[in-house]
């Protein structure tokens, strides 16, 4: 029995899409530990984005959504992408062919669909159509971040899927495999999301996974993927702290927060990354480390001659300078923290964050002096929010001045205490429209899944552009994150960091293909000319 791993982006190119998928890749590790056949599709490159000109043969300098090519020869997205659908006339047949030879070849008994986003889902319920039409008998399964924080809700609008995992996907992955034919056994599976005559329903959770990330002696790294062509990639491979690879909402939970790994397991994730494929560069998402943990790594790594760049993302704990400068002298060049509100009343009592927001601004202010591409992810406006908050917000901007800020709503997740007692929090939800939205249903596709007391819908859309602006107006870039400072570190030695870090902004924004893969081309090339030179000085962190 084969189990297949798939990732499929969404309808517009982001980083995190055009980057290696070392989660599902460290999942097939781990299965094929467990003697369970395993691989990985990975759709996330810039041919899967590119498509063809209605009036001229050549490529097109914008992107569509991948799901163009399914569209075309047997019209079976037609409907659902039907602006893709009708785009191009030419070589459509022929991509889906060979896209569908990559997906269902050697059979696999099950397709797991690896999501991150809501942009993806939804075009995993076409694909999950495809694949139902083509290969009905193969399982389908959807796992990941995405299916992690919305569970039953995100299901109940995917007939086509037959089960979903929200927590250790290897222990549920496994034991599937097992019980396939036997669905009565499911229930006792920790995590399983399946159907019964009630609808979607959960068994207990698992709450401490038993295994860890590291998925012993891999075999070669070409076996695990399957897409053709992995040049369209950034080559910025992810690692985790958290155990899984993916963590649930941290604010307002009620949940307990997912083990974390050993920094002796990350630096193995790595030093396999780094032998399997050559990685040098990674972005480690650390929520919930302690500065300990971070220096514990940090000396692992120089006391090893561990040469390597990488960024470090979702900090939640503040740390003094000589930590960042450890960092920095360890190969860290950018680093991104959570603050959701530079108000310590609501990180308190709305986030429900055990932060000082004293300390996080002098933490982001000791990681800039150190050479740090520093960020901040706020979330902004929440129902609570008014003239005092704003203003706390922007004196903590102008005090830590961040290179980059990204602002978005507060996200509201079935598990959250904003969700099961929203009247507390200002929260107004309307938990039909919220199920149809977390499902991607056409009725509520880009509608907002909730309304905050005091706060119409236009009204706080005016509020986050006005923040935006006002932190642009302070020197920060605002929809950076520390994976795009990571690259333009890398790249700087042949463009301006604040020219590279707008054209690459700009170009995922308006689905560039062209200049998306010049950008890349700059990385790639620069990590190819320090790993050379790193094999012969071992210098690769010093030269950025």
């Amino acid at each position: 029995m084969r189990i297949r791993l798939v990732f499929v982006p969404g309808e517009r190119a982001n980083l995190e899409s055009l980057c290696p998928k070392t989660a599902p890749v460290m999942l097939a590790g781990m299965l094929r530990r467990e003697g369970v056949a395993a691989d990985v599709v990975d759709f996330g490159v810039l041919d899967s984005f590119e498509r063809k000109s209605e009036t001229d043969a050549a490529p097109a300098k914008t992107m569509t959504n991948w799901p163009y090519f399914w569209g075309h020869g047997d019209g079976c997205l037609a409907a659902e992408y039907g602006s893709a659908a009708r785009a191009g006339t030419g070589g459509g047949s022929c991509r889906a062919e060979q896209y569908g030879r990559n997906l269902l070849d050697g059979s696999p008994a099950i397709i797991g669909w690896y999501v991150q986003t809501r942009d993806q889902f939804n075009s995993v319920k076409a694909m999950g159509n495809y694949v139902r039409r083509h290969a009905p008998n193969i399982h389908q399964t959807i796992l990941g971040p995405y299916i992690a924080r919305f569970g039953c809700c995100a299901m109940n609008h995917l007939p086509m899927v037959d089960t979903g995992i929200t927590e250790d996907a290897a222990t549920a992955l496994a034991a599937l495999c097992e019980n396939i034919e036997i669905p009565e056994s499911w229930g006792r599976i920790p995590g399983l999301l399946f159907r019964n005559r009630t609808g979607v329903v959960s068994p207990p959770r698992n709450i401490h996974p038993k295994r860890d990330g590291l998925p012993g002696a891999l075999d070669m790294w070409s076996d695990f993927f399957r897409m053709p062509n992995r040049s369209g990639q950034f080559a910025l491979y992810p690692v985790a702290f958290s155990n899984g690879g993916f963590s649930r909402c941290d604010y307002k939970t009620g949940t307990i927060r997912p083990l974390q790994k050993s920094v002796a397991s990350v630096l193995d994730e790595m030093r396999v990354l780094k032998e399997r494929c050559a990685a040098g560069a990674f972005h480690i998402d650390a929520p919930h480390v302690d500065g300990a943990v971070f220096e514990r790594f940090a000396d692992t790594l120089l006391a090893n001659n561990f040469m390597t760049i990488y960024s470090l993302g979702g900090l939640t704990t503040p740390f003094g300078a000589d930590l960042a400068d450890r960092l920095f002298a360890s190969g860290c060049r950018a680093v991104g923290f959570r603050a959701p509100s530079g108000s310590q009343r609501l990180l308190e009592d709305f986030y429900g964050c055990d932060m000082s927001i004293s300390a996080i601004r002098a933490t982001m202010r000791h990681c800039r002096a150190a050479g740090l591409f520093t960020v901040v992810h706020l979330q902004y406006p929440c129902p609570k929010d008014d003239y005092h908050t704003r203003a706390e917000t922007e004196l903590f901007l102008e005090a830590c001045r961040p290179h980059g800020v990204c602002i978005t709503p507060p996200e509201l997740t079935p598990d959250s205490l904003w969700f099961m007692r929203p009247s507390e929090y200002g929260v107004i939800v309307n938990h039909r429209a919220f199920q149809q939205w977390a499902s991607c249903a056409a009725a509520n596709a880009n509608k907002s899944p909730y309304r905050m007391a005091g706060w119409r819908s236009g009204r706080a859309e005016d509020a986050r552009h006005s923040l935006r602006s006002a932190a642009e107006q302070l020197g920060c870039l605002a929809g950076v994150t520390e994976r795009h400072g990571l690259l333009a570190r890398i790249a700087r030695s042949v463009m301006e960091e604040s020219v590279f870090l707008t054209q690459l902004r700009e170009a995922l924004l308006q689905n560039d293909v062209d200049q998306i893969r010049r950008l890349m081309a700059f990385v790639n090339d620069t990590l190819d000319t320090l790993r050379f030179a790193g094999m012969a000085t071992g210098l690769t962190a010093g030269a950025l």
